[in-house]
C-alpha cells in the first residue's frame, strides 16, 4: 500500500485520505493510479492558484470512467482522486476527455488541426503562435537557450501541448538540427505566446515529448 510518507511506484504517494478515495471510488488500486501518474498518462488541467498542486485527469478502464487526480507537484504525494462530474475546478472538454482516455490506453493522437496556415478566421478556433526555447546546459552548469521554431496552435488546447504527438514529431526535427557539443544536453523546452509585456510562458514535459 502507497500511503502518506512510504515511498510508492517511482514518486506518488496518497494521503490516507486519497488512498480511501480511490478505495472507495475506482475499481483500480492506489498502486495501478499510481501507475498511470508515473507514467504521465493522464491530462494535465491546472493548478491551483499559487498552490503546488496539480489536477491530473486520467481515465479508469475498469470503470469505463474518467476521474481527477489532485496531487501536490514537489512531494508528489495525491491529496484526493474525484470523479470528473465531481471536479468543478475546470470546465473539462470533449477532447480532454478523449486525449486521456488514448493516453491510458498507450494510443498516439494528434489533437485536431494543431497546425494551421494562413490567417485567423472569426469562425475558426482561436489561435496563438508558440515559439519554442531549448534550454541547453553543460557539465560546468552553463546553460545556452537555442530557438526550436514556432507553430500556430489553438489556444483552447495549450494545456495539451506536450502530449499532442504533432508537437512531439516538430521538437524532435527542430533538435535535431542543434549542434550539441560534448557534454551537453537538453535541459528544458519552454514555449511562449503573446509580445511585450503580455508574454504567457510553458515549461513543456520533456519526458512525454522526446
Amino acid at each position: 500500500m502507497i500511503h502518506k510518507g512510504e515511498v510508492g511506484l517511482l514518486d506518488t504517494t496518497f494521503t490516507e485520505h486519497a488512498f480511501k478515495r480511490v478505495s472507495e471510488r475506482l475499481h483500480l488500486s492506489p498502486e495501478e493510479v499510481a501507475q498511470l501518474l508515473n507514467e504521465d498518462k493522464y491530462v494535465p488541467l491546472g493548478k491551483d492558484g499559487s498552490s503546488k498542486r496539480v489536477h491530473k485527469l486520467f481515465y479508469s478502464e475498469p470503470d469505463s470512467f474518467w476521474f481527477v487526480a489532485v496531487q501536490d507537484e514537489v512531494t508528489k504525494e495525491v491529496v484526493t482522486v474525484l470523479p470528473v462530474d465531481y471536479h468543478h475546478r475546470w470546465k473539462v472538454s470533449g477532447d480532454a476527455l478523449s486525449f486521456a482516455r488514448a493516453r491510458t490506453r498507450g494510443e498516439q493522437i494528434s489533437l485536431p488541426h494543431p497546425m494551421l496556415p494562413g490567417p485567423e478566421t472569426e469562425s475558426g478556433p482561436e489561435m496563438v503562435t508558440l515559439r519554442f526555447l531549448g534550454q541547453i546546459i553543460n557539465q560546468k552548469c552553463k546553460t545556452r537557450t537555442v530557438g526550436l521554431g514556432r507553430m500556430r496552435y489553438e489556444l483552447r488546447h495549450l494545456d495539451l501541448v506536450s502530449y499532442d504527438s504533432a508537437v512531439q514529431k516538430f521538437l524532435r526535427d527542430q533538435l535535431e538540427e542543434v549542434p550539441f557539443v560534448e557534454g551537453e544536453f537538453l535541459e528544458e523546452i519552454h514555449a511562449y505566446y503573446g509580445k511585450g509585456g503580455n508574454k504567457k510562458y510553458m515549461n513543456l514535459q520533456l519526458k512525454t515529448l522526446l
